[in-house]
C-alpha cells in the first residue's frame, strides 16, 4: 500500500541538515536549468509570485544544490502538514518510509525523510521540459513508483493525483465535508486540514488497508460511507 500526498508552498526552514550531500536526479536538474534561464519577469509570471517573495524564490533556485538541506516531511509547512504530529517513533518512521510518497513538481515522488532544498513550483507552471509541460514530463515517472494493482490511498489534490494511472493501480479516493447550517459542504481548507489529520491517523495506527481504516474511530473525522472506492468523512471541527 502507498499513500500519496501533495506538497505545500509554505516552507519551514527551522530544521536544516548540514554536512550531507544530495545528488538530485537528472529530471530535477532539467527543470532547475530551465527555471534558471528565465528572466526576473518571466519567473514572476511563470511561478505567479510577486516582488515580495521573488528574491527568496530566485535564491532557492540559484543555490538549490548547496547546504543546508531539509527532510521533506519537516520542510513542507502547509495546512495539511501542520496537522501531523512530527515527533515520530521508530515504528512511525518505518511506516512513513514504506508507505508515504509526496508528489513534488520539482523532485518527483519523494519519501518523508528524503533531503531536498526549498523551492516554489507546482504542476500548472507553464514551462517546457524536453518539449513537455510538467504534467506530461512527470507522468510516466510518477507511475513507475507503483506496483500493478497496488492499493493507493489518495490524499493528494487533483493537480497531482490525476497523473496516476488508475488502470494500473487501485486508487482509494477520499472526500471530506463539514456540517454547516445543517448541510454538508466541501471547501479546499476543509480538505487540506482533513487530509493531514487522515495521514497523521494512518501513521499513528499503522493503517495498511481500507478495512483496517474504517474499522477504527478517528477523533476528529467521522466516517460516513464507502462507495465506488471512495471514502467519505466529515471533519468535526
Amino acid at each position: 500500500m502507498k499513500i500519496i500526498f501533495s506538497p505545500a508552498k509554505d516552507m519551514d526552514l527551522s530544521n536544516p541538515i548540514w554536512d550531507e550531500q544530495v545528488n538530485f536526479n537528472d529530471n530535477t536538474f532539467k527543470i532547475i536549468e530551465e527555471i534558471n534561464k528565465l528572466s526576473e519577469d518571466e519567473i514572476k509570471s511563470a511561478l505567479k509570485i510577486n516582488d515580495n517573495i521573488y528574491k527568496d524564490v530566485d535564491s532557492f533556485y540559484k543555490n538549490i544544490t548547496k547546504e543546508p538541506f531539509y527532510k521533506s516531511i519537516y520542510l513542507y509547512n502547509g495546512l495539511s502538514f501542520r496537522q501531523i504530529e512530527k515527533s515520530f517513533t521508530k515504528e512511525e518512521q518505518e511506516y512513513l518510509n514504506k508507505n508515504l510518497l509526496i508528489l513534488s513538481a520539482l523532485y518527483g515522488p519523494i519519501k518523508a525523510f528524503d533531503l531536498i532544498s526549498p523551492y516554489r513550483l507546482d504542476m500548472n507552471v507553464k514551462i517546457k521540459i524536453d518539449g513537455n509541460n510538467l504534467k506530461k514530463y512527470w507522468k510516466d515517472i510518477y507511475n513507475s513508483y507503483f506496483l500493478k494493482d497496488e492499493v493507493i490511498f489518495n490524499l493528494a489534490s487533483d493537480e497531482f493525483s490525476n497523473l496516476i494511472d488508475r488502470d494500473k493501480v487501485k486508487i482509494i479516493d477520499f472526500e471530506f465535508f463539514m456540517r454547516k447550517d445543517g448541510k454538508l459542504k466541501s471547501h479546499s481548507t476543509t480538505s487540506k486540514k482533513a487530509r493531514g489529520l487522515m495521514l497523521d491517523f494512518c501513521i499513528k495506527n499503522n493503517i495498511n488497508s481500507v478495512e483496517d481504516l474504517i474499522s477504527k474511530e478517528i477523533e476528529r473525522l467521522e466516517f460516513i460511507k464507502i462507495e465506488n472506492n471512495k471514502l467519505t468523512y466529515i471533519l468535526k471541527d
